[in-house]
């Protein structure tokens, strides 16, 4: 297996929705977010930057009717420390 596809496979997410929610997740698939988050539908939620490009910055998920969407902001998490090699 490559590195970069063995690195991919133990990397952690970290997802926090628009209440500070934190949420650990292993992938950020559309079949897990929906499983994870019970989500009915998902949509990209994109942001401005100052010379007006666009940037996907997370998720919308939609929980179904009468429910309230979850925004969703997606952070890779990077451990504190590393393995020095000699």
């Amino acid at each position: 297996m490559s590195k970069s596809k063995q690195s991919k496979k133990n990397t952690l997410y970290l997802a926090i929705d628009q209440y500070g929610k934190k949420t650990l997740l292993n992938s950020i698939t559309y079949k897990n977010l929906k499983k994870v988050f019970f989500a009915g539908s998902i949509h990209l939620m994109y942001q401005d930057d100052k010379n007006g490009n666009s940037h996907k910055v997370g998720y919308i998920l939609g929980q179904g009717a009468g429910y309230e969407s979850l925004w969703l902001t997606i952070y890779t998490v990077t451990p504190a420390f590393q393995e020095v090699t000699k």
